[in-house]
């Protein structure tokens, strides 16, 4: 049996492959994420340790494939390699930086990536290495066009009155369980889950994006991005492909920013998964 994982800091996406399960010979579980970056091993641990198998034991596992963020560098991916060599000792284990999800996907095709999901990141694959088009700062300080940055945008301008979209208000205070002005944003903020919290807003505000004046606090957030990724790029940037929940959902808006920049949007999947799912079960 195969374990195939693609994890974010918010959600873990765990797929079974084997000849055990009739339906497509695969089962997709979804779990609570995590990242190395923040989280310690033990934390690691105690969220691996959730992910049962449907059918058969985790001794059944003969190789897991993980992609994760925060696992480009080689030490938090070897952290997160002690923690399922605990769990699946049998297993031969490989970690992969969540970038190298979507560029399997399309064939290890060179160019430009985008992952926009609770965090956001870009980078150029050459055929062989990946490059970060900008050094890792973390999401308080570089991570636009994000789920947690436009999150943020979207929170901090409701706080001010800047929005006054009555049902989205409302999803929102919904979401958090308060009216948004009775929050104690300080001690939210300490709230390990703060991040992803935030990030979660995307999908509300997803629903709403036809609305004009949501629209317009969307287009400041991907010009952010854009202007961010085109200062980084080594060169002039025709094509990018994209994946993540933000990248998929937001695609229109996405599209209509990158357009001004005479750059075109390539491949763009809400998750790699459901690609190299298929391409190991005819394997």
């Amino acid at each position: 049996m195969i374990l195939l994982a693609d994890v974010g800091a918010s959600t873990a996406k765990v797929v079974y492959i084997g000849s055990m399960y009739s339906e497509g010979r695969s089962v997709q579980m979804v779990h609570k994420g995590f990242n190395p970056t923040y989280d310690t091993e033990e934390l690691i641990h105690e969220q691996v340790s959730s992910w049962s198998t449907p059918k058969g034991s985790k001794k059944d596992v003969h190789s897991v494939i993980f992609y994760g963020a925060g696992c480009m560098r080689s030490d938090r991916a070897q952290k997160v390699s002690r923690v399922l060599k605990k769990h699946f000792s049998k297993a031969s284990i490989n970690v992969h930086s969540d970038l190298l999800a979507p560029i399997h996907a399309n064939q290890s095709q060179v160019g430009y990536y985008a992952i926009l999901g609770t965090g956001s990141v870009g980078c150029y694959f050459d055929g062989q290495s990946v490059h970060l088009l900008r050094p890792s700062l973390g999401f308080l300080i570089n991570d636009t066009g994000s789920g947690f940055h436009i999150g943020k945008v979207f929170l901090t301008r409701l706080l001010s009155g800047d929005i006054t979209h009555k049902p989205l208000i409302l999803n929102i205070q919904e979401q958090w369980g308060n009216p948004l002005q009775q929050v104690d944003w300080v001690s939210a903020e300490n709230d390990i889950i703060f991040q992803s919290r935030v990030a979660s807003l995307a999908k509300i505000i997803a629903v709403h994006q036809e609305d004009a004046s949501i629209r317009s606090v969307l287009l400041e957030c991907f010009e952010l991005w854009v202007n961010d990724l085109v200062k980084h790029g080594q060169d002039p940037i025709n094509t990018i492909h994209l994946s993540g929940s933000v990248g998929f959902h937001f695609k229109e808006v996405i599209y209509e920013v990158l357009s001004t920049k005479g750059i075109q949007i390539g491949q763009c999947i809400a998750s790699p998964m459901t690609v190299l799912e298929k391409r190991l079960n005819v394997a």
